[in-house]
């Protein structure tokens, strides 16, 4: 089922827009929340500090970015990149203030349990 379905089915108002992740196509501190679940560990070195910009441009002050990623305890074949807490922690430091950054594990991965993800709670500076 698609999620503008779901959406509609649980009588949620939903604006679901297709857009680049480098380049957002919303106006300065437009929301008070951005997530991403599995985006930014697939851009290239080069970009993602373009993307850690645009999140927090679109976000208001004070407001609230959730970000997971693939760490370095994953196994190289399960994403494109594994990040390192430091590296992590660096890649956002400028734009936004960590409130949280913890090790989770990834469901229904099918193999031995094992934390290869990082979910990260930041506040817009």
């Amino acid at each position: 089922m698609r999620s503008s379905s779901v959406a509609k089915l649980l009588g949620a108002k939903v604006d679901f827009r297709v857009g680049s992740a480098l380049k957002l196509p919303f106006r300065n501190r437009a929301f008070a929340f951005v997530t991403d679940r599995g985006c930014f560990h697939c851009l290239s070195a080069e970009d993602r500090p373009r993307w850690v910009t645009e999140a927090a441009r679109v976000l208001k002050p004070g407001g609230t970015l959730f970000l997971r990623t693939f760490s370095d305890k994953a196994h190289p074949e399960y994403g494109p990149h594994c990040f390192k807490r430091r590296e992590l922690l660096d890649a956002v430091k400028g734009h936004f203030r960590v409130l949280s950054l913890k090790r989770y594990p990834a469901l229904g991965s099918g193999g031995p349990p094992s934390e290869p993800l990082w979910a990260l709670l930041a506040k817009r500076r």
